[in-house]
């Protein structure tokens, strides 16, 4: 397992997609991305094809509000190989900030914070995921009864308020978190999941590089929307609402 976090973020070549090498935009053809397509005309989602820097992206609607999720080349440099994002903007709240990922990442971040604040950083301020840096410096890791062991030992939830986190993250997507398909999505791959400014949004490693990862991905993405839009309603009122003075 270490060797594999060694290789993850060091940059050493591990399971890598084929555009991987390039940094370029896929060469496969559309026929070779025939499953995904017939999976997702099964679900009535929308396929799109391969874009200039995306192999292949899938789109639909969940609570009204459309999303994406599209996999492409990294943009991260703790991804190794293909990276899966997915994103809504759900109008959620503003103020609700919950950030989930794996447990290796979160300690490979941590690690890099140490090393910025002691002028040792071993990578440049604007290749590193500042992003991430900040919301580790902003959110403490929460913590509550209920969920089981495991959830812990994987993952690390940062939040705003303990209270948004466990709202959130409900039994079924705690079970979705943990319950990769066949052989399942190592815990040390990097997985990050997040609701903040209202959106929602996914990033991972696409390793196993495989169609019941992808799917497993998109039904964590999707059932998280749906949890948010069911505990955060949307903080626009309706233009009805506001002639009125609702």
């Amino acid at each position: 397992m270490f060797d594999r976090i060694r290789k993850l973020f060091s940059g050493q070549p591990s399971v890598r997609g084929p555009h991987a090498d390039s940094g370029g935009p896929m060469s496969m053809s559309e026929s070779d991305y025939a499953p995904v397509s017939e999976w997702a005309a099964t679900q009535g989602f929308e396929f799109l094809t391969p874009g200039v820097r995306q192999a292949f992206a899938v789109t639909g609607e969940v609570g009204g509000k459309p999303w994406r999720l599209e996999l492409g080349p990294p943009s991260r440099s703790y991804v190794v190989g293909e990276e899966l994002r997915a994103r809504a903007d759900l109008a959620t709240p503003g103020d609700i900030a919950v950030v989930v990922m794996s447990r290796p990442l979160k300690d490979w971040l941590q690690a890099q914070a140490d090393l910025r604040a002691a002028g040792k950083a071993d990578t440049p301020v604007e290749t590193g995921p500042r992003d991430e840096l900040d919301w580790l410096a902003q959110y403490p890791e929460v913590k509550w009864e209920g969920p089981p062991e495991p959830l812990w030992s994987r993952f690390a939830v940062l939040a705003q308020r303990p209270e948004d986190a466990s709202a959130w993250l409900e039994p079924e997507l705690v079970r979705q978190l943990l319950a990769w398909p066949l052989l399942g999505v190592p815990s040390e791959v990097p997985f990050l999941m997040l609701l903040l400014h209202g959106k929602l949004m996914l990033r991972m490693e696409y390793f196993p590089a495989d169609l019941p990862t992808l799917q497993h991905a998109a039904g964590i993405f999707t059932n998280a929307c749906e949890s948010a839009l069911a505990r955060f309603p949307s903080s626009v009122r309706c233009p009805e609402a506001l002639a009125q003075g609702g």
